[in-house]
């Protein structure tokens, strides 16, 4: 007798095939460190599991755990981007580390991995160093990324990526002994030296900017130390 697809076997086929591609997504490959080997893991979020909760909210920010993930959006008319820190103020600085997350473009017009010095920070201040992903006005350009130091205003590297705004990305940031590496899963990498990379730095933070409810979603956000 011959295999007929029903509503209900093509609705278990839809819901294999999504299943899959969850799974697949979070078996996705680490990137290899360019600058010394992985060591202790200090820092995981992924938001799975009843248990989760989201990042320290530090400015202009909503974040809401939806399947699996972390959506970070700016508060309505907000003056000021949205920033999330990984971590609070109170734990001891770092210095050298690899940090390693995934993110997907839901509406946002920049998105950035920064870092500010340990300890209070003024309202407005600039990061020390930060890695941007920036979303071009015109659609039919590709996004742009860049690695810069703020002092004194360095660019370390700038590039344009195909990074697809649907689809989950990963990055990778490596700061050792003032050299900086930053790699994306699609094989783009920016390397090069950075003045403040050798120096203490705060919680690293996640910043972005976006209207009308518009943001980024991230997901398995680790911190580890070097060997």
């Amino acid at each position: 007798m011959p295999f007929r697809f029903t509503p209900l076997t093509r609705g278990l086929l839809t819901g294999l095939v999504l299943a899959q591609a969850v799974a697949l997504a979070d078996e996705k490959p680490d990137l290899k460190p360019l600058l010394g080997e992985r060591g202790e893991l200090v820092f995981e979020a992924n938001f799975d599991g009843v248990d989760a909760k989201p990042l320290v909210p530090a400015a202009s920010s909503q974040q809401v755990i939806v399947d699996g993930h972390l959506s970070l959006t700016q508060v309505k008319d907000a003056k000021h981007i949205g920033v999330v820190n990984l971590w609070a103020k109170d734990r001891p600085p770092v210095t050298d580390f690899i940090m390693q997350a995934d993110f997907q473009w839901d509406g946002a017009h920049t998105f950035n991995a920064e870092f500010k010095k340990p300890g209070p920070v003024k309202h407005g201040d600039p990061p020390e160093f930060f890695v941007l992903f920036r979303k071009a006005a015109d659609p039919k350009r590709p996004m742009s990324w860049s690695v810069a130091d703020n002092a004194p205003k360095a660019v370390v590297g700038k590039e344009s990526t195909t990074i697809e705004p649907d689809a989950w990305s990963r990055f990778q940031i490596e700061i050792r002994g003032g050299e900086i590496a930053v790699q994306l899963d699609n094989g783009q990498t920016i390397r090069g030296k950075c003045n403040l990379a050798s120096s203490p730095k705060g919680s690293p933070s996640l910043s972005f900017a976006g209207v009308d409810g518009k943001g980024v979603n991230v997901d398995n956000v680790r911190v580890w130390s070097f060997k």
